[in-house]
């Protein structure tokens, strides 16, 4: 993963997350509003949860600090999302780990939880990607312009 550019980073995540039943979009890779995927997550009993994640491809000593929380945390906010999701190849600083621990609605991802989640990973039956060209295949789910409109907690 450290390999990856900063983009394919965003689409691997993207890419795992869909794997798992999400419903994924990917954020221009430009001007992309504070974050980078917004998904819909819906657990066993068929209640859907919105989503923000930013995702940061960082060197392994280089950690994600805590001004990237809270920026992400009032994205979460100004878009009324249910939650929020660093995504990282490094870890995070203490500040960011405290924060985090007095949100429920705030969650971290980092290097050793991604092999976690790559270990984890089951292609699409018939073998397929959920990410093909760069762009992703979804069943249904919000525009970008939808979701600054709509309130989908």
């Amino acid at each position: 993963v450290h390999n990856l550019a900063p983009r394919r980073f965003e689409e691997l995540i993207a890419e795992i997350l869909a794997s798992f039943g999400w419903e994924v979009q990917l954020t221009p890779e430009t001007k992309d509003g504070g974050y980078d995927i917004f998904a819909i997550s819906k657990d066993i009993s068929g209640l859907r949860t919105s989503w923000i994640v930013e995702c940061k491809k960082y060197r392994e000593d280089r950690k994600v600090g805590v001004e990237i929380a809270r920026s992400l945390y009032a994205v979460k906010g100004d878009l009324r999302v249910s939650n929020a999701m660093i995504a990282t190849t490094s870890s995070f600083t203490k500040g960011v780990r405290d924060f985090k621990n007095s949100r429920y609605d705030f969650h971290l991802r980092d290097y050793e939880g991604l092999i976690d989640w790559i270990n984890s990973y089951r292609p699409n039956p018939d073998g397929t990607l959920y990410l093909r060209s760069s762009r992703l295949v979804l069943p249904r789910g919000p525009s970008p312009d939808r979701l600054r409109r709509r309130d989908y907690g």
